[in-house]
């Protein structure tokens, strides 16, 4: 499935948009390109390996329970599901180009 758009999981109706951000040296990586949330006061972000998490730049991501949040399960286990809309519904998608695997999307 071809997502055309990402909407932050905490904010449905806005957009996710590309930028970079920065992690300790703990983790082995500095530099990451990911997602986050068009509203200015959300530090919302996304990245494929973490799923949805808060970020501020001057501190350390905290990632959650990772076992809890939406993944294909079926074929792409290690990628997180981005949410999208399909017919104007918000779902979780895998964005493997050739998954249709959907989960429904509950609110916060």
């Amino acid at each position: 499935m071809k997502i055309e758009s990402a909407f932050c999981d905490l904010h449905p109706n806005k957009r996710m948009a590309e930028t970079n951000f920065k992690i300790g040296s703990r983790r082995g990586f500095t530099d990451e390109k990911a997602l986050r949330c068009t509203r200015s006061e959300c530090s919302r972000h996304y990245h494929y390996d973490f799923g949805y998490f808060p970020f501020t730049a001057s501190e350390e991501p905290e990632f959650g329970n990772l076992a809890e949040k939406p993944s294909c399960r079926l074929k792409h286990d290690l990628l997180y599901m981005l949410l999208t809309k399909i017919d104007g519904e918000p779902v979780y998608a895998c964005f493997h180009p050739e998954c249709t695997i959907t989960i429904p999307y509950k609110s916060r």
